[in-house]
């Protein structure tokens, strides 16, 4: 028979635990912090569990500090660096055609000149230009900008490479001062492109005439650098990317804006 009295369990009483801490998980710890701290053998205890939060904190803080520091610095040194770099550019809009593309039994051939600027504040060494032409349906842009350069990449074979760059522009290639220009004329080799090479579209049997372009040099303590895009050649009567393969098409050079690649 029960007596009516709420009996405590002896296990509580030796814990301290009562039935509102039971109840309260969240606050056990709170209030066995508590509960410690009034006992005075426990302070040297809980003093050092401070200082070294306190210690903690601080070195976060520190590191945190420390990077954006080193962040703002690295910065701060990219910035000078591009102030003083050599900066090789051209604009398609630019691009002169001597001779418009010509299909007959040989093949497709093109001449064209690009003018290009040194818009930096120091010299570049070893101007040259990678260009191939290619009969082919035009490489697909599809996903972010990232993959639409590692296509333009794909497609220069290299050509645009910090590597292929620095050995080249130490073979050939010329100087140009700042805010100097030069008139580049396409490459004899580059502009031709055999009628067994030209590749057609499977549907319709056009052709798309296309190529990565890549202006490579050194800046004057030999690091390379490089502007390069994919050009493709566009009827003047419809301004299409692809066309029928025959006789004189009359037109000029555009490219897509995701495929420009400057380093």
């Amino acid at each position: 028979m029960s007596s009516g009295r709420n009996e405590s369990n002896p296990k509580d009483k030796a814990s301290g635990s009562t039935d509102e801490t039971r109840g309260w998980p969240i606050l056990k710890p709170i209030w066995w912090l508590g509960i410690s701290i009034k006992n005075p053998d426990n302070l040297p205890v809980f003093l050092t569990a401070l200082f070294t939060l306190l210690l903690v904190i601080f070195a976060y803080y520190a590191w945190s500090e420390a990077q954006i520091g080193t962040k703002a610095m690295q910065d701060q040194l990219t910035e000078m660096k591009n102030a003083r770099r050599p900066w090789v550019s051209f604009n398609t809009g630019d691009i002169e055609i001597s001779r418009p593309l010509t299909f007959d039994d040989n093949g497709a051939s093109l001449d064209f000149k690009v003018p290009m600027k040194n818009g930096g504040s120091s010299i570049a060494i070893g101007v040259h230009v990678e260009a191939t032409l290619h009969v082919a349906p035009l490489p697909a842009f599809n996903g972010p900008i990232q993959v639409a350069r590692q296509v333009v990449l794909a497609n220069m074979n290299g050509a645009c490479s910090p590597q292929t760059i620095a050995g080249l522009a130490r073979a050939e290639g010329r100087i140009l001062l700042p805010s100097e220009g030069d008139i580049v004329p396409s490459s004899p080799g580059g502009s031709t492109v055999k009628k067994d090479q030209f590749r057609f579209n499977s549907q319709s049997g056009d052709v798309s005439v296309w190529i990565p372009y890549c202006v490579g040099y050194l800046d004057d303590v030999g690091n390379p650098h490089g502007t390069g895009t994919l050009l493709y050649y566009s009827p003047a009567s419809t301004g299409a990317m692809h066309f029928a393969p025959t006789g004189i098409v009359q037109g000029g050079f555009n490219s897509f804006a995701v495929s420009w690649i400057v380093f």
